[in-house]
């Protein structure tokens, strides 16, 4: 799973790296608001899944709604 980085400013991440830059977004990261082109790609991925799982949320309470 380990990230292999084709970019100068990025580097490449170990299998554990990877988990900890996940993880540091799951921690930090507030849903929907602006990911910054700056941070490392896998932890830009990673805040793009948080906004994917809020909407999902948000498309379902909404069903619920109009049930």
């Amino acid at each position: 799973m380990a990230y292999e980085s084709n970019h100068p400013l990025f580097k490449s991440l170990s299998d554990e790296q990877e988990k900890e830059f996940r993880e540091g977004a799951r921690e930090n990261y507030i849903p929907m608001t602006k990911i910054n082109p700056v941070w490392h790609p896998v932890y830009r991925e990673e805040c793009n899944k948080i906004n994917d799982e809020e909407l999902r949320i948000e498309v379902d309470n909404l069903k619920k709604v109009v049930e």
